[in-house]
């Protein structure tokens, strides 16, 4: 039962990572990266002074905005590379094959 359970874990992560999609596990992390650093900063700062305390929000804000914008820009770029790769393979198989 428990090497089932891994196995239905592992495949989520592998669907999960697939370039064609994106990598949808990578924009997961990088999201949840940023909102624990959204947290993490001002409780940070609050525990050293209120000047470090809006210091800590400006970072961690800072940081969620950047995670989301590199998580996203990155989906963006992956999906576009897989789409290049696969129509530069089909394009290969209709000129090499003849099919058209």
């Amino acid at each position: 039962m428990c090497e089932l359970l891994m196995l239905e874990f592992s495949a989520g992560l592998l669907v999960g990572s697939l370039e064609i999609l994106g990598n949808p596990t990578g924009l997961v992390r990088s999201i949840g990266n940023g909102v624990a650093d959204m947290f993490s900063m001002p409780y940070r700062g609050l525990t050293r002074g209120p000047g470090q305390f809006i210091s800590g929000v400006r970072q961690g804000t800072g940081s969620l905005l950047w995670h989301l914008s590199t998580g996203f820009m990155m989906k963006l770029l992956l999906i576009y590379l897989s789409l290049e790769i696969n129509s530069v393979e089909f394009c290969f198989c209709i000129v090499h094959y003849h099919i058209l």
